[in-house]
């Protein structure tokens, strides 16, 4: 009609092709070299925090715990008594802390104070250790020697709590 011709000419999509595969392969060979390490997120971000792979062994382990608006996300919800080392990693944008208190009470329904926006420690549990202040990108770590029980892991800066910034550990 306008005099143009059509021919079934290769479109060079290789690159593309590959590049997206690589890209799947990647996020699959990621996914599966978490899978045994049973991270735990909680709290409302979308986005998927990499979190570190657990180091160590039984009595004197190091958990990195990924935090971000709004999640607290460690390597493992289940520990083994003994040494223990918290690495907190801020991957947020906001300052962090993260706490840790041995507590029976379910993270969910722990008060927090409306005037404060946080929850008192001292109150909710046996408050264990902590590290305060963990700028965006960086990390601060505490060591704690953990008893069998139920934990708490959250961030207590002002309303980050009730956002989500918590996660309940198991320590046999």
């Amino acid at each position: 009609m306008f005099g143009l011709s059509f021919s079934p000419a290769p479109v060079p999509c290789r690159p593309l092709g590959a590049a997206l595969t690589g890209s799947i392969l990647l996020g699959l060979l990621t996914a599966c070299s978490t899978a045994g390490s049973t991270p735990a997120a909680s709290g409302s971000s979308s986005a998927a925090a990499a979190v570190p792979a657990c180091t160590g062994s039984p009595g004197a382990q190091t958990i990195p715990v990924v935090e971000r608006e709004y999640s607290v996300a460690p390597c493992s919800t289940s520990l083994s008594a003994g040494s223990v080392t918290f690495q907190a990693l801020n991957q947020g944008t906001t300052e962090h802390e993260l706490v840790l208190m041995r507590t029976d009470t379910d993270p969910s329904t722990i008060l927090v104070d409306p005037a404060t926006q946080t929850i008192d420690e001292d109150a909710a549990g046996e408050h264990i250790d902590e590290v305060e202040e963990v700028a965006p990108g960086a990390g601060k770590a505490f060591t704690a020697s953990l008893s069998p029980g139920t934990y708490v892991l959250f961030c207590n800066t002002d309303g980050h709590y009730q956002a989500g910034m918590h996660t309940q550990i198991t320590v046999k």
